[in-house]
């Protein structure tokens, strides 16, 4: 009895594993929901860093990535519903935001640097 029990719980556990729900309406492409993620860790970090104007926060925010992208909140939101059931998928997602992300902060220190030289320049 024990055994029969143990092999029900697993067969509706293996069952459920495979159970993905079904794509939503509107299905936006890997690429756009990896520059949707993207832009919103940008903005996330925006709205945390005191570099930034309160006036620009007020242009840029989540209404603008939606608007940016053309699409409603309700999608988005069942797209990333629908793409998180797809853990491999996410995380190579992930790995190419972080990769991007690596990218702009490199490109900020560059940037960064110049404009300390030329200060330097100017103070000698």
């Amino acid at each position: 009895m024990r055994n029969f029990l143990l092999l029900c719980v697993l067969l509706f556990l293996g069952c459920e594993a495979l159970t993905v729900n079904p794509p939503p309406e509107v299905l936006l492409p890997q690429e756009t929901m990896e520059d949707i993620i993207y832009d919103r860790l940008l903005l996330r970090t925006m709205e945390s860093s005191r570099l930034v104007k309160e006036d620009s926060l007020k242009i840029f925010n989540e209404d603008y990535i939606l608007r940016k992208y053309q699409v409603e909140d309700s999608t988005l939101q069942q797209n990333l519903e629908y793409y998180s059931q797809f853990p491999r998928r996410m995380t190579s997602m992930y790995v190419r935001i972080e990769a991007r992300l690596d990218h702009l902060l490199d490109s900020l220190d560059q940037l960064a640097k110049k404009e300390n030289e030329k200060l330097e320049k100017k103070e000698d």
